[in-house]
């Protein structure tokens, strides 16, 4: 009886190696999992116009966007949803992309142009007045494994004397994959600091030209290696004239308001 247990042991072990032996290569608790790909980005452009009458005038529209592949899919859903939203105007529906909407939603407003109420007369005096330009861009302002800095370029001219632009910065940090505002950059407490140091370089870039007394802390920023980028388009703080304005804050002249690693994702 003194050999039983002994022997009841070992054959415990043998079953257990066994078994352990089976166990795939590619178990997915215990195998290394491969990394994941950089996030790379395909074009996607759009070109089309419509006539308001045979001759004219005409409602002309341009896309030149970009398609986020590869790499988290999180992230890159996040990106492209952010994408569409700001080509269409409105969010896309769950599980839809912009390249099965856009079409048909650009054909409903070139019938909306062409079918919409005016006097010939009208028409015939001023075809400026019904003319309609519509132009989206959108480049990669920076990369690196931690951020992603897209900037969305849009053009509108629907008559009058001159059409409006504006140019949207979409910081992304990768993990955890978000779209980061200003209350991730900055601390509480530091728009203060931050309204004086816009002003005086606003006043600067604009050449006297601000019209308002302190200019505000805009959502509209990302950083980036040189500092941290502020982006107001026309009318916003200055004349049309002025053009889009765009202020770079150093991390030198912004480190006490800085939020802890925010310089870090740009290294």
């Amino acid at each position: 009886m003194r050999t039983a247990a002994p022997l009841l042991l070992l054959l415990c072990c043998l079953f257990a190696c066994e078994n352990a032996e089976t166990i795939p290569d590619d178990d997915p608790v215990t195998a290394v999992r491969p990394a994941v790909d950089p996030l790379k980005w395909e074009p996607y452009t759009l070109e089309d116009s419509a006539a308001l009458r045979p001759r004219g005038p005409y409602y002309t529209y341009r896309l030149s966007t970009l398609r986020a592949t590869d790499g988290d899919p999180t992230l890159r859903r996040m990106i492209n949803d952010t994408l569409a939203a700001y080509v269409l105007g409105e969010p896309l529906a769950v599980g839809a992309s912009l390249e099965e909407v856009l079409p048909s939603e650009q054909a409903r407003r070139f019938s909306d142009y062409q079918q919409q109420e005016l006097e010939e007369e009208w028409l015939q005096e001023a075809p400026s007045a019904f003319t309609m330009a519509e132009d989206h861009e959108t480049e990669v302002v920076f990369q690196n494994d931690s951020l992603v800095v897209l900037a969305h370029h849009y053009y509108i001219y629907s008559g009058g004397a001159h059409g409006n632009f504006v140019t949207t910065l979409l910081p992304f940090a990768t993990t955890p994959p978000r779209r980061l505002a200003f209350s991730d950059l900055f601390r509480e407490g530091s728009e203060p600091h931050l309204r004086r140091l816009l002003t005086e370089r606003g006043d600067s870039l604009t050449e006297g030209m601000l019209y308002v007394d302190s200019v505000p802390v805009t959502d509209n920023l990302a950083p980036l290696p040189d500092g941290v980028r502020f982006v107001y388009e026309p009318y916003a703080i200055a004349p049309y004239a002025a053009g889009e304005v765009v202020i770079e804050l150093t991390y030198g002249e912004v480190e006490e308001w800085l939020r802890p690693g925010v310089a870090g994702l740009v290294e």
